[in-house]
């Protein structure tokens, strides 16, 4: 999947950091993914950054190229060291302010799943997440349909959400209307 490559007619392309992390993240561009990547030394060279975080649980064995059925689960987390990582990206503690606050724009921005953790939120609610999603196989299992995010509520606070759905038999529909329901449950109990 890469919405560069769609829009594009040439095998160069120059984008600047920005626009790269907006077609990686905003968009789920998997070759550009692959190229930051490719810069930032491989995926074992961010893992063992996220691992000098602490965060032990997340594993980045492989880029989306190298990724093959036998290979899915390569790439992995728990969800309580993702909701770890989102907790101290938002209170300022990873990043520089202007990264910060430029990632967080790429996250607002984000137009994959609006079904997910947006699906079932009010138009105009503050929401920077990031989709997730694996191919079906041949016996129709998804191994992986996920949403994480942070979700601001009117008072000023906000909650993280990590929703990993693995496995699943289901159809995209009912696993993004899964996402959206915990997201609306977990809001409202907030909220009040």
């Amino acid at each position: 999947y890469s919405p560069l490559r769609d829009e594009t007619s040439t095998d160069q392309v120059d984008i600047s950091l920005t626009e790269a992390l907006g077609y990686t993240i905003s968009r789920s561009d998997n070759n550009v993914c692959d190229k930051l990547f490719k810069i930032l030394g491989g995926p074992q060279a961010v893992e063992a950054y996220i691992h000098g975080l602490g965060l032990e649980r997340i594993t980045i064995a492989t880029d989306y190229a190298e990724m093959a059925e036998n290979t899915i689960y390569a790439n992995q987390s728990s969800p309580a060291d993702m909701l770890e990582l989102l907790r101290r990206f938002y209170d300022g503690e990873l990043l520089s302010p202007s990264s910060t606050e430029l990632l967080w724009e790429k996250l607002v921005e984000t137009s994959t799943g609006p079904d997910r953790i947006k699906g079932q939120l009010l138009s105009g609610a503050v929401v920077g997440h990031k989709t997730g999603t694996s191919g079906t196989n041949e016996a129709g299992i998804t191994a992986a349909f996920n949403d994480i995010g942070i979700v601001e509520l009117p008072d000023g606070s906000s909650f993280a959400i990590v929703i990993f759905i693995a496995d699943s038999k289901e159809d995209s529909a009912t696993n993004a209307a899964t996402i959206a329901a915990i997201t609306r449950a977990a809001y409202d109990y907030l909220d009040n």
